[in-house]
C-alpha cells in the first residue's frame, strides 16, 4: 500500500474480507516513501492516524480520532524528517518518565498546536484537550478516550448547556455556574435572559458536537479598513510551523494585520541554512504557505517579524500560566513593528534590525 493525501492506494492488491481504504490526514510526509503492507478487516472510511515506527522497521499506524485501541502493521521504506515518525530510543525514554500505566494527559488554559498533539500521540501518548472557565466550576469541554478530535476542545461535558450566541460567542448555563462576582452591583448583564452566561470566547461547534475555541473576544481588534480581527485563529495557522514556538498577530488601526513569530533557536537554524535575511524569508514564506492559503486575503498577515528571544514571565509577556499578554509584547516589539510596516509601505526586501541586544528578521510575507 502506498500512502496519499487521499487514501491509501494499493500497490501489491493484498485487500479482503471487504477492507474499506481509509482517508488519510496529510502530513508533511512525502507520499512517494510509504509502502504499507496490510491486511487488515477494516480501514474506516474518514479516519485519522498517526504513525509510530522508523525507516526500515515496521510501522504502527494509530487511529486518531476514531475506533481506539486498534493498530495496523505497515512499513516505511526510508527515513522521513518532516513527518511524525519518531525514533525508538526517544519513545522509549519518554514513556520511561511517564512510567508504563499512563493513559492519557489532559491540557488545558491555552492551546498546544496540533502537529504537537499529533507528535505526542505517535509516541503513544494522548494529549486531550478541555476547556473551562473560573466562573463555572464544571469543566465545560473536554476530549474523551473514547471521542476525541485533535484541534478541539471536545464536547461539551454532563452539566453544561452550550449555546452560541448570533456574533459566535460560546454561552452557558448549569449548576456549577457562578452566581456574580463579589461586590459587583450589576451582575444580571453578564447573564442572558434564559441564564446562560456570556464565555468571552468565540467558538463553532461541529457536526459531531465538538468544539472548536476561535479566539478571545477582548482580543478582537479592527483594522483602519474596518476589517475586525479575531487573531487566535490566524496565530492557530501559524503555530503549525514546529520552530514556532508562539504566534502573535497584532493590526489595531492599520491597514493590514502582521505578526511576530518566536521561534527556537535550534530548529529555525537547522531550517534556513543560510544568514542572508532573503533567503531567511523565502524558507519561511515556503513553510507558510499552505496554511496562510486558507485564510480569507484580509486575515493573511502581510508581513512577520521572528524573533529567536523566549518571551518571558519576568518581562511580563506571559501570564503565570503562560498565556499571553498581548499589550505588553506589542510594547515590547513596538520598534520592529513600526519597521516592519514601513518596510512593507515602501515594499522593501527582507532585512535584519538590531533589537533588545538581539536582532530580528523583518519578512514580508508572497503567500497569496
Amino acid at each position: 500500500w502506498r500512502r496519499s493525501c487521499n487514501g491509501l492506494l494499493p500497490v501489491g492488491g493484498l485487500i479482503n474480507r471487504g477492507t474499506q481504504a481509509g482517508k488519510l490526514r496529510c502530513s508533511n510526509m512525502r507520499e512517494d516513501v510509504l509502502q504499507w503492507r496490510v491486511a487488515v478487516p477494516i480501514l474506516p472510511a474518514g479516519a485519522q492516524w498517526s504513525f509510530l515506527g522508523s525507516a526500515g522497521a515496521p510501522v504502527w499506524i494509530l487511529p486518531v480520532s476514531q475506533t481506539p485501541g486498534l493498530l495496523f502493521l505497515g512499513f516505511a521504506t526510508e527515513e522521513i524528517a518532516d513527518g511524525v515518525f519518531v525514533n525508538d530510543e526517544v519513545t522509549m525514554s519518554l514513556r520511561g518518565v511517564m512510567g508504563p500505566n499512563l493513559r492519557f494527559m489532559v491540557s488545558g488554559s491555552a492551546p498546544m498546536p496540533r502537529w504537537l498533539l499529533e507528535r505526542f500521540h505517535a509516541m503513544g501518548l494522548l494529549v486531550l484537550e478541555a476547556y473551562g472557565m473560573s466562573e463555572n466550576i464544571v469543566p465545560v469541554a473536554m476530549n474523551r478516550l473514547e471521542a476525541y478530535k485533535f484541534g478541539t476542545v471536545g464536547r461539551p461535558l454532563r452539566g453544561n448547556d452550550i449555546r452560541l450566541g448570533e456574533d459566535g460567542e460560546l454561552w452557558v448555563r448549569g449548576a456549577g455556574v457562578f452566581a456574580g462576582y463579589l461586590g459587583e452591583a450589576e451582575t444580571e448583564a453578564r447573564f442572558d435572559p434564559d441564564g446562560y452566561l456570556a464565555s468571552g470566547d468565540y467558538a463553532a461547534i461541529d457536526e459531531d458536537g465538538f468544539i472548536t475555541l476561535t479566539g478571545r473576544k477582548s482580543e478582537i481588534f479592527k483594522t483602519s479598513t474596518g476589517r475586525r480581527i479575531a487573531p487566535a485563529g490566524i496565530e492557530a495557522v501559524l503555530r503549525q510551523l514546529p520552530y514556532v514556538e508562539h504566534a502573535i498577530v497584532f493590526g489595531a488601526n492599520q491597514p493590514f494585520p502582521v505578526a511576530v513569530l518566536i521561534v527556537a533557536a535550534p530548529a529555525w537554524a537547522e531550517r534556513v541554512d543560510s544568514a542572508e535575511p532573503a533567503r531567511q524569508c523565502a524558507a519561511l514564506c515556503q513553510d507558510l504557505a499552505p496554511g496562510l492559503a486558507t485564510l480569507t486575503d484580509y486575515r493573511r498577515p502581510a508581513g512577520v517579524i521572528v524573533a529567536t528571544r523566549p518571551l518571558s514571565l519576568e518581562r511580563g509577556e506571559l501570564t503565570p500560566n503562560l498565556k499571553l499578554r498581548r499589550k505588553q509584547i506589542e510594547s515590547a516589539f513596538r520598534e520592529p513593528l513600526a519597521a516592519l510596516y514601513a518596510l512593507l509601505q515602501d515594499r522593501a526586501p527582507a532585512t535584519r534590525m538590531e533589537w533588545a541586544e538581539d536582532s530580528v528578521l523583518l519578512c514580508p510575507l508572497t503567500t497569496a
